[in-house]
């Protein structure tokens, strides 16, 4: 079995209603993301992620989007995605 890692995604441009979607959820499932504790702007939502690349954007009050200070790639279809990197965790 594969170990999946706790993986924090943070929208910091605030809006009404955010989702988060990605490869991780085969882009069916919009995870809420929830406002950081004394924070108006940034929103966070943490997702268990198994190791390697995922590919993900942010849903804002209806409109898709990426955060442009985030890697981001072009997938097959010719549009722009935000990516991580997930690396399995170290063996002590």
């Amino acid at each position: 079995m594969v170990a999946e890692i706790a993986t924090r995604f943070t929208w910091p441009y605030g809006g009404d209603r955010i989702f988060l979607c990605g490869s991780f959820t085969r882009w069916s499932v919009h995870v809420p993301m929830t406002p950081v504790e004394g924070s108006t702007t940034v929103y966070q939502a943490i997702c268990n992620l198994t190791p390697g690349d995922h590919q993900y954007k942010f849903l804002v009050d209806g409109i898709w989007r990426i955060d442009e200070q985030q890697l981001s790639v072009i997938n097959e279809q010719g549009t722009i995605n935000n990516v991580i990197f997930v690396q399995e965790p170290e063996m002590i």
